[in-house]
């Protein structure tokens, strides 16, 4: 659990650089549909939209998860395990190297979103809460390929809560700077494209990655004893044969008493 929660977080918050440069003009003309609005109300609206956000990556890691807690194939969940590793040393790797690991991914929900965004153009987060929570879901399924890469490696979890774990985690990941960004600060997202930050992000993301990866592909596992595996079966021909005395010894009384 505690693997799921870190990996998300790093995830979300080392990417969230790509974030903001991908939302950034989403961001932008959010503020300024605010700018008339006080501070607080407008920490109010941008929080509400981020929540919005968030609340579709949980869904998104909640339909994953189903697919492993469905599934009782052991050889299928180890593949996803493994790719979800890969995956998420490959984000470590890509951020590491600044590389554009997400980009080729992007194309996966254009169709999708070619359905939803005439949506978002009818909603005014300025207006109320309500449309910026409505505003936040819909933009949640923008095609990024970041979340393409949190939701493969929420996949490989295999398990309902852990999957919508994750991906809540990494919603929080991406809370913060967009949420900064949206009020106007950017102090954090200055501090996250240091080289020093950028670095031990990437570094504990290859970290994470490779400690979950190593199991599955060392084939390390504990065999069990001879004394261990033979034991159930000597129980049960212990058990067998109590049973026919007793059965015996329960014929002989009938009989002896017929």
């Amino acid at each position: 659990m505690i693997e799921a929660i870190l990996a998300g977080l790093l995830l979300g918050l080392g990417g969230s650089l790509h974030c903001v440069g991908m939302c950034g003009p989403i961001v932008t003309a959010f503020s300024l549909s605010t700018k008339q609005q006080s501070f607080s109300r407008t920490l109010v609206t941008t929080t509400t939209y981020n929540m919005g956000r968030m609340s579709t990556y949980l869904l998104l890691g909640i339909a994953v998860g189903l697919i492993g807690n469905v599934s009782d194939n052991l050889m299928f969940l180890k593949i996803l395990r493994i790719i979800a590793a890969a995956a998420l040393i490959g984000a470590g790797l890509a951020m590491l190297l600044q590389r554009q690991l997400f980009h080729s991914l992007e194309f996966l929900g254009r169709g999708i979103w070619q359905r939803i965004q005439p949506i978002t153009k009818r909603l005014n987060p300025s207006r109320s809460l309500v449309q910026a929570y409505a505003s936040g879901i819909l933009w949640g399924l923008l095609p990024c390929g970041l979340v393409y890469t949190a939701i493969t490696i929420a996949l490989g979890q295999g398990e309902l809560s852990l999957s919508a774990l994750f991906m809540l985690s990494f919603g929080l990941g991406t809370f913060f700077p967009m949420l900064l960004m949206g009020i106007g600060f950017s102090q954090l997202n200055k501090w996250l494209k240091t080289r020093v930050a950028r670095t031990l992000i990437a570094i504990s993301m290859i970290a994470l990655g490779s400690l979950a990866l190593w199991p599955m592909i060392s084939g390390s596992h504990q065999h069990a004893s001879p004394s261990e595996t033979d034991a159930p079966s000597s129980m049960h021909e212990h058990h067998h044969h109590s049973l026919v005395r007793s059965t015996g010894s329960t014929q002989f009384i009938a009989e002896r008493n017929a």
